[in-house]
């Protein structure tokens, strides 16, 4: 029914009337993504709330996935947009793994974003918070070094992606380096860091 590429969500439905809201519902026969929606809710007295489980397949897109919100008094769009750092998976490896596999996805397949940060020292711990990928254990640690690696692959295609995180300490600058097999993947992980990260 579920598979490794869906990413499961918990949503929040809540009926801020003041008369009970029954029979809600997803619909999403309009989806281009495959989901496995929530089953039907009986009934939201006034003030209630409830949390249904909704799996989609974001097809390793970070373009939102578009739902209808059905009840017996009406309907209401949905869109959810998957944060790109979910759109993966953690791969365990060593440094040496880690860097004959980015030696191999240079060119295109790498991309890079600035960062400037009053916390650089902080970086690594935030990508691990951001994104779901495995640290890459290193003889050399990021507070002595300024550099952090981290590896996942794509829930979609489960195709490698590659993190570095070079930090300056003294500056607050930094640089985000994405080695993926799917340049535009790629490059929304570089982006969706270094935001993060600012």
């Amino acid at each position: 029914m579920f598979s490794a590429a869906m990413n499961f969500m918990q949503l929040t439905l809540s009926n801020r009337k003041a008369q009970p809201i029954g029979r809600i519902s997803l619909d999403n026969s309009g989806a281009s993504q495959q989901s496995y929606p929530f089953p039907e809710v009986a009934a939201l007295a006034p003030g209630q709330s409830m949390a249904v489980q909704l799996h989609v397949d974001f097809g390793g897109s970070t373009s939102p996935a578009r739902f209808t919100i059905k009840h017996d008094g009406g309907s209401f769009p949905l869109a959810v947009v998957p944060p790109a750092g979910e759109l993966v998976r953690p791969a365990m490896m060593s440094e040496p793994e880690f860097l004959a596999k980015q030696a191999g996805l240079g060119g295109m397949h790498e991309c890079k974003s600035a960062f400037a940060s009053t916390s650089a020292a902080m970086a690594a711990g935030r990508v691990v918070q951001m994104c779901n990928l495995a640290i890459v254990a290193s003889a050399a640690d990021f507070a002595s070094s300024g550099t952090a690696r981290f590896a996942g692959e794509t829930l979609q295609g489960s195709q490698q992606l590659l993190v570095t995180i070079t930090a300056n300490f003294a500056s607050g600058q930094g640089v985000v380096q994405v080695n993926c097999a799917d340049p535009m993947f790629g490059s929304s992980v570089a982006g969706f860091i270094a935001a993060g990260l600012r």
